[in-house]
């Protein structure tokens, strides 16, 4: 029985060898240890290398898995495809096989080693230095940057200067420290000050200024002393005249202390009762010191004194009602303040002038 069942196995093995499929057994063929071992081994079987050799399948077993003795489970193998794969082919550790994988992190690189530094530049501009240590392979900053600069380069910042804040100073970085620019300030002096300066013709005269929104403006007119002339029949004020200063006052000539005080400034509070005199200009523009209306006369035989009259008999008469002037009688304006001033500025000679009010220039300066 057994020489028979063998002689089928080798001619099953004689037909492998052809051209044509060997058929698959349905059961396993027991080793015969009674068969003759005068039988040369034919070598290993070749129907393995032979791509339309079917090998034998036990329907009892997974045919993705191994075939020899370990009895494991499928979880024995570890994660399987997820996708529905051969269940032999292990999970690769949810690595995408899209991507190319990283051979080493950031965390794996090793800069540096232990106890070694270095200096690296920082700051606004780089210009600074920061040291660095290694730490577990790593740089890191150790203290703080040493930065020279103190603003960042070709940056512009513009801030108010000037006497009241309203110009504009603007400075540029440059080489890490803000350079000196000069205010733009459209400002010449500080709101609210005040000055006297000095004005008019000859820039004889003076004026007084306030400081407003930054610009000097004149209060008033200008100052400016000279004397009265009668130009075509009107008294007209001749500004910064040649005669006025020169310590004599002239009244026949125009002046009066409202026009040239540094002449004829000295005549109030003072009685001019007695003092000597050459007409009656000269003692016009002394206090009046009589009650009453009258005029001033310039008389004496041993030598001429000024004499207060009082007289109503002139002063603010119908058809007397101007101001008198004679050599040696005249009225002034504390003696008849009716006729004196006249009510017009008409003249018939400078010192017919004398009285009215000293006009103030308008702001004007020479060269």
């Amino acid at each position: 029985m057994r020489q028979r069942l063998m002689m089928v196995v080798l001619g099953f093995l004689v037909m492998g060898c052809g051209s044509d499929p060997v058929p698959v057994l349905g059961f396993d063929v027991p080793f015969n240890r009674d068969l003759p071992t005068g039988i040369d081994d034919p070598g290993p079987s070749d129907v393995v290398d032979r791509p339309d050799v079917v090998q034998p399948v036990d329907p009892g077993k997974d045919p993705g898995l191994d075939q020899g003795t370990d009895t494991g489970t499928l979880s024995d193998l570890g994660p399987q495809d997820p996708g529905g794969g051969d269940p032999g082919v292990l999970d690769p550790g949810g690595i995408d096989p899209g991507e190319p994988v990283d051979p080493g992190s950031p965390a794996d690189v090793v800069e540096c080693g232990a106890g070694d530094s270095r200096m690296v530049a920082c700051g606004l501009n780089g210009r600074g230095e920061q040291r660095q240590i290694c730490v577990e392979g790593r740089w890191s900053d150790f203290g703080d940057c040493t930065d020279p600069d103190i603003c960042t380069d070709d940056d512009v910042v513009s801030q108010p200067c000037g006497l009241n804040g309203r110009g504009v100073a603007r400075s540029i970085c440059q080489d890490g420290a803000w350079s000196d620019q000069a205010c733009d300030d459209p400002d010449e002096c500080i709101d609210g000050e005040a000055r006297t300066v000095k004005c008019g013709t000859k820039d004889a005269g003076l004026g007084d200024q306030a400081c407003v929104v930054g610009a000097w403006e004149a209060k008033g007119g200008c100052r400016t002393p000279g004397r009265w002339q009668c130009v075509q029949r009107t008294c007209t004020p001749l500004y910064a005249a040649a005669t006025c200063g020169n310590k004599v006052c002239e009244p026949k000539s125009g002046e009066s202390p409202a026009s040239c005080p540094a002449d004829c400034g000295g005549f109030a509070g003072t009685s001019g009762e007695g003092v000597r005199c050459n007409d009656g200009f000269d003692c016009v523009f002394y206090d009046w010191p009589v009650k009453g209306y009258g005029y001033w006369e310039c008389t004496g035989l041993l030598g001429r004194r000024c004499v207060p009259r009082a007289s109503a008999d002139f002063c603010g008469t119908a058809g007397q009602d101007y101001c008198y002037f004679t050599q040696y009688v005249i009225e002034s304006d504390q003696s008849c303040p009716l006729d004196c001033p006249g009510k017009s500025l008409s003249c018939a000679a400078d010192y017919a002038c004398i009285y009215h009010d000293w006009p103030e220039e308008s702001w004007v300066t020479s060269p």
